[in-house]
């Protein structure tokens, strides 16, 4: 709110916790506190040197409410004719983010914040109102003080920077933007200065740890025989495998066993362990993380200019062994005004740096070797792999996998990412009604990193044993980087007419990105432990590539108001690409909505004590994306540039192998490739009750995406494998509903508020080609996600189990040698939807209760109406390392609600024919692993995502100090607690694999970290 000695512009503004500092004139004698949207209040200062009050919501005002739209141009909110959500600073960061899009999680209608992959540096997925393009871009467009920013941005980003982030919630709302607007998009706002110089100093310390493994089984040791019984210990020796990955052995009995080969020649010559479950080992080997932030801020200016600089660090040491990241941010936002003309400017940098394990393929991931670790390894015991004589490569028990150590040793990855982002704004006020504003912005990133495997040569006899193979090693250098700028010119009206209001915008975009990368790659070390391209063995490998593409555009927006109830707003904007043909590459982009607040425009509602606000919108909107085809490497876009182009790449053995040659591409593109189109209708209302103690807001809308740029396969013979065209069809529905009360809110202060928002949202994939009714999103594996035809979009599909027509498993018998008849499920041949991998219905929650300084919030998360595959699962059952591959004590057991056919044809419930439960079974592709089936469940969770308790210190007892004018101590959780279906025995379903721009989420894999929770404090003090 703002504080000002009545009668003069001396003022201040109160920071997040409300606290201020003002300096007076003896002569004065009352403060005016006001803020929008609450009754002005005015107090006599006094003898006294606190002046505290408590402001009362002022209906009235509602509608006055800013809202940060398209542009970063300010409207009031009544003038609105589609949904948005505003995100105040201290919501955002109440507990304590690194990533602003973390802060933003289950608190605003329609938003989904998706973690792909957990660690020190964690990728996030940001989407609006679901997904709509096949193969396109469906994260929500990223705007920063105006300018249009990559999505990588946001990791680059200090949360303890930003003001408030505005959610335009999709096409109908961001329909300014045009080609880049069928996403919806965040409009983040940084800090400013103010009149009264303060300097703010804060310092968090955050704990992080393990918060979901898998249910992992603790009865079996090592051993992969068939067909045994693990309870008989005269058959113990003969099926104890001491070298094993897997865990199919006999169960634990406490007895002293070998583990691992004998390291000479002689028998009986090995490492000797009790043979029992160390269970808490594999958690145990990961690190409880620290995270340190550390950031120091000054805002201060006068009447005409203000300033505000910032820097923070964050030093990350994660869960993983090893990993740490560290990040420098620096900001300094200023401007002036000079008469007519303001200047402003606002510039931050930011700098990565991370050391981690690379997880590049499987059997060199972290997570993949703890889980072929036996639950028998005290793993912990072979952390000096160098120097300890059992966990050295050649003598560490498991002969297949490796030493988890040894990979966080010589499989990893340095890089370095610097972010130079800023803008440049200038405003002149041409008359009372008109001003021209001119911002030029941009972002440079640029990125090096160098990721290796080290070399290791293995003893003659530990190769001699079969299964081991030297490790030649590798070094991969890649650099990138890219530049893109933004520029807008455009002129502002706005008039008055009696009961008639106009305010218009005319301008023009202009949009300019160049990237480009490097790959550089050696095939073996020629030594090892230097991870140099000149250690080498054979030639260089190499890849590169540069990409440039500009857009212009021209755009008009206008609101015609009507006696401050009737509202009208329309957009239009021209976009014209550098990625089309000359024919295709201008295409216009229109929108309309309206907004009536019927509280005014009903007499008889007018100063209703009941409903006090009351507005109804609706609105449509035609936007869409460039969609040519795009990919990423490092800090790298390709942007689509050059992709209508016909292109050959370098060749390989023609006609002998060190002559060059090269070869077309296996795609042909069609030349009249135009744009996908978004269509998008809303309608919705806005309504306050009971002197605004009750807030509620819904909206419903429906989307048509159109021209889906697809990829169809055709005939060989032409000399091609695909063509690439305008065909598919996606159409989106949903309902988004907000509702805020205020049970109580008393002049002592106390205050307590509820929360909770809910998100439906339908998809469904209306057409691909006029051949083709299914598209791969993935590839390999036993479930990956698709679009097809019909369904919703994206889906999981996979193998699955033969059924009969009450549902139930058919088990086929078997007929095994040695061991009889056995009773195995049937593999289908083919495969089976297992439904959509995004959640149809999510639901936010939040509270917060505060009272004289002390602030108790909590916010909660819960998603349900989707499914999603474990492959990790399979990985388990194989080793036997899972709690379902124990379920039945190893012992041959009745395969659960199946059944058998009858000789006529029918089916009868299986109740007494037998499946094995060992090896035999859970480790058989045949029959268990290689279905995905056993590994699909409900993506439900339920989370509480964050609680914080905070206090700020009264600034009565700071006075004596004449120099500290606030202090606050906050204490937080993240993630604190994860609830999911009882059938979900792996881990966090909101996980995926891939990176943040791939449309294929519905997959977890070993190659991730395992997910995690938060706890720490945080000390803040301005002076």
């Amino acid at each position: 709110m703002t504080v000002l000695v009545k009668g003069t512009t001396n003022g201040a503004s109160t920071n997040a916790d409300g606290s201020y500092t003002l300096n007076v004139a003896a002569d004065a004698a009352t403060l005016v506190f006001s803020s929008i949207g609450y009754v002005t209040v005015e107090r006599p200062i006094g003898n006294g040197s606190v002046v505290n009050v408590t402001l009362n919501n002022d209906t009235k005002q509602l509608g006055e409410v800013v809202i940060t739209g398209g542009l970063g141009l300010q409207r009031q909110a009544k003038e609105i004719g589609y949904a948005t959500a505003k995100i105040e600073a201290q919501e955002l960061n109440q507990a304590r983010v690194t990533n602003v899009t973390n802060g933003l999680a289950g608190k605003v209608s329609g938003l989904q914040i998706q973690t792909l992959s957990n660690g020190i540096n964690p990728q996030v997925r940001v989407t609006l109102r679901g997904t709509r393009s096949l193969t396109g871009e469906n994260q929500a467009l990223i705007v920063l003080d105006g300018v249009l920013v990559p999505n990588d941005v946001l990791t680059a980003l200090n949360p303890d920077d930003i003001a408030d982030v505005t959610i335009l919630k999709g096409a109908n709302a961001a329909a300014i933007y045009g080609s880049q607007a069928s996403n919806g998009a965040l409009i983040i706002t940084t800090k400013k200065g103010s009149t009264t110089p303060t300097v703010t100093f804060s310092h968090t310390s955050q704990f992080e740890e393990i918060s979901f493994l898998p249910k992992l089984q603790e009865e079996f040791g090592l051993g992969s025989n068939e067909y045994f019984d693990p309870n008989d210990p005269a058959t113990f020796f003969d099926n104890y495998i001491p070298y094993e990955n897997q865990q199919y052995g006999p169960r634990f009995n406490g007895q002293m066993v070998p583990v691992g080969e004998p390291i000479g020649s002689a028998s009986g010559d090995s490492q000797m362990l009790p043979y029992q479950a160390f269970p808490d080992e594999r958690r145990k080997f990961f690190n409880r993380g620290y995270q340190m932030q550390n950031n120091v801020s000054f805002a201060g200016g006068d009447e005409k200019s203000k300033i505000f600089l910032s820097f923070q660090n964050v030093r990350n040491n994660g869960i993983v062994p090893k990993d740490v990241f560290d990040r420098n941010t620096f900001r300094l936002n200023a401007s002036r005004e000079f008469g007519k003309l303001k200047v402003g400017f606002n510039t931050s940098y930011s700098q990565k740096r991370i050391d981690a394990t690379s997880n590049l393929d499987r059997d060199n991931s972290v997570y993949w070797n703890i889980i072929n670790t036996s639950v028998q390894i005290p793993i912990r015991r072979y952390k000096n792999w160098q120097s300890d004589f059992y966990s050295t490569p050649d003598n560490y028990y498991n002969e297949y996998y490796q030493n988890p150590y040894f990979i966080l040793d010589n499989n990893r990855v340095r890089s370095r990412e610097d972010y130079l982002i800023g803008n440049v704004d200038l405003g002149y006020k041409l008359t009372d009604w008109a001003s021209i504003q001119y911002r030029l912005g941009g972002t440079i990133a640029n990125q090096a990193s160098n990721t290796y495997q080290n070399q290791f040569t293995y003893s003659v006899y530990s190769v001699s044993r079969g299964a081991r193979r030297d490790i030649p090693g590798f070094v991969l250098e890649q650099t990138s980087a890219n530049t893109r700028l933004n520029s807008d010119l455009f002129i502002n009206l706005n008039k008055s007419f009696g009961d008639i209001t106009i305010s218009g915008i005319l301008g023009n975009n202009v949009q300019h990105g160049v990237s480009r990368w490097t790959n550089t790659r050696s095939s073996a070390l020629a030594v090892p432990d230097v991870f140099n391209l000149e250690n080498r063995v054979g030639a260089i490998q190499g890849s590169a590539a540069t990409y440039r593409y500009r857009q212009f555009s021209f755009f008009a927006d206008a609101t015609l108001g009507f006696r401050d109830i009737y509202f009208l707003h329309g957009s239009v904007r021209n976009d014209q690409t550098s990625l089309l043909s000359k024919k295709n590459r201008s295409i216009v982009y229109p929108s309309v909505d309206a907004s009536v607040v019927f509280t005014d425009a009903i007499p008889g509602l007018k100063d209703n004590s009941f409903l006090n606000y009351g507005k109804i919108r609706a609105g449509i909107a035609r936007v869409g994306q460039f969609n040519v085809g795009s990919g990423r490497v490092g800090v790298a876009e390709t942007y689509g540039a050059y992709a209508l182009e016909p292109f050959f790449g370098l060749g390989s053995g023609f006609p002998f192998g060190p002559i060059t040659s090269f070869t077309a591409s296996n795609q042909l593109i069609s030349p009249d490739l135009k744009p996908e189109f978004t269509t998008s209708y809303e309608v919705g209302t806005e309504l306050a009750f009971l002197n605004r103690r009750a807030n509620f807001a819904a909206t419903y809308y429906f989307q048509n995406s159109t021209n889906q740029t697809v990829s169809a396969g055709v005939s060989r013979t032409t000399g091609f494998s695909s063509y690439l065209l305008n065909a598919g069809k996606v159409q989106n529905k949903g309902v988004e509903l907000d509702l805020n009360i205020t049970p109580i809110q008393l002049d002592n202060s106390l205050t307590w508020k509820v929360g909770a928002n809910y998100n439906y949202n339908n998809n469904e994939v209306k057409a691909i080609t006029t051949d083709i009714t299914e598209l791969a999103l993935s590839t390999g594996g036993n479930a990956q996600v698709y679009a097809i035809v019909g369904q919703p979009y994206p889906v999981l599909r996979g193998s699955y189990y033969v059924k009969d027509d009450q549902g139930r498993t058919v088990v086929t018998p078997t007929a095994v040698a040695g061991h009889g008849t056995q009773y195995f499920p049937t593999k289908a041949s083919d495969l089976k939807v297992f439904g959509n991998t995004l959640p149809k219905h999510k639901y936010g929650f939040n509270t917060s209760l505060a009272f004289k300084g002390i602030t108790l919030a909590a916010q909660a998360e819960y998603r349900t109406g989707y499914y999603v595959y474990h492959s990790i699962g399979e990985n388990l059952d194989f080793t036997g390392g899972s709690q379902r591959s124990a379920e039945y004590g190893r012992l041959p057991f009745v395969f659960p609600n199946s059944s058998v056919r009858n000789p006529d044809g029918t089916f009868s419930a299986n109740t007494s024919n037998l499946t094995p439960g060992g090896a035999e079974f859970f480790a058989n592709a045949a029959y268990n692993t290689t279905v995905a089936e056993n590994y699909v469940t409900k993506g439900d969770f339920f989370k509480i995502r964050e609680v914080s308790l905070s206090y700020s210190v009264p600034a009565s007892l700071l006075e004596s100090t004449r120099v500290i004018k606030g202090v606050s101590l906050n204490l937080y959780a993240r993630n604190l607690y994860t609830w999911v279906p009882k059938e979900n025995q792996w881990t966090d379903p909101e996980f995926s694999f891939g990176n943040s721009n791939s449309n294929a989420v519905g997959i977890n894999t070993i190659n991730q970290t395992p997910p995690t929770r938060f706890y720490g404090a945080s000390l803040s003090a301005t002076f």
